[in-house]
């Protein structure tokens, strides 16, 4: 489930690349710095070292729609290692992303619908008529993303080969992406940098999956069936939450704006929108009258299988 990474290696020897690249696909930019490609990994030389970034099950199997194993991830950097001539032991992280593709019953925009807004986290969404194709969470500073998006139709729209397992299949696929070398070394709670071997490490590989689970599980997930299921009498307060809970979960953008404008013209605080949000929290999380709908638990079941029990 480890897939694209990124690294940075400052050894003189790392030029060799240069040497197992095909001629065409090297360029020189300047008097020091080259820029070039072998398979799908793209390489930057300059004075400082060089960059290497690319998705690990490509190189490997020429697709990432089919998942790593933590074999099958240290088998693929041992390939790089023989065709580009670089020692990725000596490489330092900057960048890894742990991801899944999951096939699932509906059309994957049914799926990408239900996520909601995440406090504290951009939310961008990409949508045509066809309906929403990627959501993408971001922090500001860049540190870590969440994208999940139609992997068939990317693969399609690229004119890459389907295997035959995922062919006429709706597939949503989730990347949990650590785009920082700080973020790499804290997220995995390392005080020295990592090479791409660390993450065939069993506990860093089980570290990342806890993350990216939590993520995941953070997300608000929206389209709720919100019902009264008590015989008790019911309160004014409890009659207007479910009411709020459900115009939430049915209307989410409509919602949301409402909020939004509500902080710009100054009718609630910061402190108004944290209750607010815990309050949401409570009620979302309460089955006494809100049940996960089809989607969600479906989606659910399946990250959480992939999450604790992938390889």
């Amino acid at each position: 489930m480890i897939d694209k990474i990124a690294f940075t290696i400052t050894d003189p020897a790392a030029k060799v690349w240069r040497l197992n690249a095909k001629p065409e696909n090297v360029s020189k930019r300047g008097a020091d710095l080259y820029t070039g490609k072998i398979r799908n990994l793209k390489i930057w030389e300059s004075l400082d070292g060089v960059f290497v970034s690319g998705s690990v099950a490509k190189f490997l199997n020429g697709e990432n729609i089919t998942p790593l194993t933590l074999k099958t991830y240290s088998d693929g950097l041992k390939l790089i290692e023989n065709e580009t001539g670089l020692d990725l032991h000596k490489a330092i992280l900057k960048q890894c992303e742990f991801g899944t593709s999951i096939p699932v019953n509906n059309p994957v925009s049914d799926y990408l619908r239900i996520f909601g807004i995440l406090p504290r986290f951009g939310r961008s969404t990409y949508e045509t008529t066809d309906g929403i194709e990627s959501v993408l969470y971001s922090t500001k500073s860049g540190n870590r993303e969440f994208y999940a998006y139609d992997k068939i139709h990317e693969m399609k729209s690229k004119k890459s080969a389907i295997p035959e397992l995922y062919e006429n299949s709706n597939v949503i696929r989730l990347e949990y992406r650590i785009k920082k070398r700080a973020g790499v070394k804290s997220l995995l709670g390392k005080e020295q940098d990592l090479s791409p071997y660390d993450l065939a490490n069993y506990e860093n590989y089980r570290n990342l999956a806890r993350q990216f689970w939590s993520f995941y599980d953070t997300i608000p997930k929206v389209g709720r069936q919100v019902f009264l299921s008590s015989n008790e009498e019911t309160t004014p307060k409890e009659l207007n939450d479910i009411l709020a809970e459900s115009y939430r979960q049915a209307h989410p953008k409509e919602y949301s704006a409402l909020m939004q404008q509500c902080k710009e013209r100054g009718l609630l605080t910061e402190k108004s929108l944290e209750r607010i949000r815990a309050i949401e929290r409570k009620n979302g999380q309460n089955y006494a009258f809100s049940d996960t709908n089809e989607l969600i638990a479906e989606l659910n079941e399946k990250m959480r299988c992939r999450a604790f029990y992938g390889a």
